[in-house]
C-alpha cells in the first residue's frame, strides 16, 4: 500500500484554519490503549510525525507529560502549533518532513495520527526503525469517516459519481474495511515491526452543515485542482442533507496499530 503523494499531502498546509477548526480529536481509548504496554512519563522523548496542527500533540502530552518532537512540513500548520504550544517547553516544533529529518536521538515511543498514509513507503519504516530504542513502539491511528444514515450517504455517494468521482460497487463501510485492513498488513509485511495490537474504535460526531462541507474540504481529493467544479458538488451535498436536517451524524471509525520494534542484526 502505498497512498504517498507529494502534491495531495501539501494540501493540509494550505486549508490548515479549516482543519483546525473541523477535524474531531481522537476518543481517550486510544491512549488508555497505549498505556496498557507503556509507562511514558515526563522524562520519556516521544517523536510525532505528522503533526499537524497538534490535535493529537496536545493529547498526547497532556497523557504523559513527556518530551515530544513534532515533525510538521507545512509551514501554515508549523505556525499554527508553534503559537498553540509556545509556553510548552516540553514540546519541540520542527518544521520538516520525516523523509528528511535527521538526528541522532533514538525515542522511547512514536505516535502519527491520520498522517503516517502520507509518508513515503520506501523509507517511512526503515526510518521509524532506525529513530526507536530497543523494544520501543510505534503507535500509528487514523480517524476514518462515515455518514451514519445509510439512505443520506447513498444519495451522496450518487452526488460524488455525477462529479466524477468513482463508482464502487463496494460500500463505504467495504471500502474503509479494505483501507484498514491494508494500513494493518503494511506493518506486518515491513519485516521491522512486530504488529501487538490492532483495534478499531467506533465514534461518532455531529456536524452542522457548514461544518460537514468544510470538513469535506480538508480531504486532499476534496479541492478545485482535483474538481473544478467542487463549489457546486458541495451545494448539492448542502441541500440533500438540508432536505432531511440542518445536521449530520458523521461516523468517525478510528483504527489503532500498536507495533513493537523487531531487533535486526544491525541493532542488536
Amino acid at each position: 500500500m502505498n497512498d504517498f503523494n507529494k502534491t495531495e499531502a501539501s494540501s493540509f498546509n494550505k486549508i490548515a484554519s479549516v482543519y483546525d477548526e473541523v477535524r474531531p480529536g481522537y476518543p481517550e481509548e486510544v491512549y488508555s490503549t497505549i498505556s496498557q504496554y507503556v509507562n511514558y512519563n515526563k522524562y520519556s522523548k516521544l517523536l510525532e510525525i505528522g503533526a499537524g496542527q497538534g490535535i493529537a500533540t496536545e493529547e498526547i502530552y497532556k497523557k504523559w507529560q513527556s518530551s515530544i518532537t513534532a515533525i510538521e512540513p507545512g509551514i501554515h500548520l508549523y505556525n499554527m502549533m508553534d503559537k498553540k504550544f509556545k509556553d510548552i517547553s516540553q514540546i519541540n516544533i520542527i518544521n520538516t518532513t520525516f523523509e528528511e529529518f535527521n538526528t541522532n536521538t533514538q525515542y522511547d515511543g512514536i505516535f502519527s495520527a491520520t498522517a503516517f498514509h502520507w509518508i513515503d513507503s520506501k523509507v517511512k519504516y526503515k526510518n521509524a526503525h532506525d529513530l526507536l530504542k530497543d523494544n520501543s513502539f510505534i503507535f500509528l491511528y487514523w480517524n476514518n469517516y462515515g455518514i451514519s444514515n445509510g439512505e443520506l450517504e447513498n444519495q451522496i455517494r450518487q452526488i460524488y459519481t455525477k462529479y466524477g468521482f468513482p463508482k464502487s460497487k463496494a460500500t463505504s463501510d467495504q471500502i474503509r474495511n479494505d483501507k484498514i485492513e491494508k494500513r494493518k498488513n503494511e506493518i506486518i509485511q515491513s519485516g521491522l515491526f512486530s504488529l501487538i495490537e490492532h483495534k478499531v474504535i467506533n465514534t461518532s460526531k455531529r456536524y452542522d452543515v457548514k461544518s460537514y462541507i468544510k470538513l469535506l474540504q480538508t480531504f486532499p481529493d476534496h479541492s478545485k485542482e482535483k474538481i473544478p467544479s467542487i463549489d457546486n458538488m458541495f451545494k448539492d451535498i448542502e441541500d440533500i442533507i438540508l432536505a432531511k436536517n440542518d445536521y449530520i451524524d458523521v461516523k468517525v471509525v478510528v483504527n489503532l496499530e500498536i507495533a513493537k520494534k523487531i531487533l535486526t542484526t544491525a541493532s542488536t
